[in-house]
């Protein structure tokens, strides 16, 4: 009896506390999220500790006037939230614009990550996603313009349009082996990316999907990628050497336009193999233009 009181007594509610000292309560027992927060009140969120027992965070929580918000979107002076290990989803907008939000720790219970759930989030500087995420949505953390770092498990069937768009100070990204596509603007106009390793579990590299990154100098792309799309690494003017493995079969038009600083090019196919592929010249002068033109490649390479 006494062990069965101390479990209950170990159920937490929830707590949301305002700039002004204020506090409201979420009862334990409450599933889903979808606090009943106007304007005023938005503009005025510190901190957030979701109870034990959450799952979900709606998605289009609360509407006010003709304003449909995520469970938290807006909120602007948002500085922590405290996840339960009971959540799987995150619902879409739910921290969008959160301006002030440093860091988040997400629970290893999540599965779902939704539309814009932490896009604009301003301060945020790293983000590992859990292991056991599955599905994550277009633009989810789009213009987090302070992240640093961003680990993305192997769990992950896609990294969708615009995940990281934007994303001016990423410097490091790691993208697990089980990752099978790379959407389209993944990680366009990430300014301070200089390296990345593409895992061969990811079949195609998606249209633009590093358009822009300018301070890129090498990329690596593993053995079982088999495409990579339209203008996929355009305007990657410090890129430097990449390596392409003999599984790419399709280089789309523009993929390398405006690599003005592409020297060495490593194949890990022959020569034939090279002269087989699918390769629209426009914009791929580096790669297939003439002699003069062309970067130096190296055949066989691993």
């Amino acid at each position: 009896m006494t062990e069965t009181k101390n479990k209950r007594a170990e159920r937490k509610e929830g707590k949301i506390f305002f700039a002004d000292g204020t506090e409201e309560s979420i009862p334990y027992g409450t599933v889903r999220i979808s606090p009943n927060l106007d304007s005023d009140k938005r503009a005025n969120v510190t901190s957030v500790v979701l109870p034990d027992g959450a799952t979900v965070i709606e998605s289009g929580a609360y509407s006010f006037g003709m304003n449909t918000y995520g469970a938290f979107q807006a909120c602007r002076l948002l500085e922590s939230i405290a996840f339960p290990d009971s959540i799987v989803e995150i619902g879409d907008y739910a921290f969008d614009g959160c301006e002030v939000l440093p860091e988040l720790t997400l629970p290893d219970s999540i599965i779902k990550i939704g539309y814009r759930a932490f896009a604009a989030c301003s301060s945020l500087e790293s983000i590992e996603i859990p292991d056991g995420v599955v599905e994550l949505c277009a633009d989810a953390f789009i213009g987090c313009n302070s992240l640093k770092s961003a680990d993305i498990p192997g769990s992950v069937n896609v990294i969708p349009d615009n995940m990281f768009s934007n994303c001016i100070s990423l410097r490091s990204v790691n993208i697990g082996e089980g990752v099978t596509a790379i959407g389209a603007r993944a990680f366009a106009e990430c300014m301070s990316l200089r390296s990345i390793n593409i895992p061969g579990s990811v079949a195609s590299i998606g249209v633009s999907a590093f358009y822009g990154c300018k301070t890129l100098r090498t990329v690596r792309i593993g053995n079982g990628t088999k495409t990579i799309s339209q203008a996929a690494f355009r305007g990657c003017s410090s890129l430097e050497s990449i390596y392409i493995p003999a599984s790419v079969t399709e280089i789309d038009v523009d993929a390398f336009k405006d690599c003005v600083s592409l020297k060495e090019i490593h194949y890990g196919g022959s020569i034939i193999s090279w002269m087989m592929m699918k390769k629209p010249l426009p914009g791929n002068e580096k790669l297939f233009g003439k002699k003069e033109e062309r970067a130096k490649i190296h055949y066989g390479s691993k």
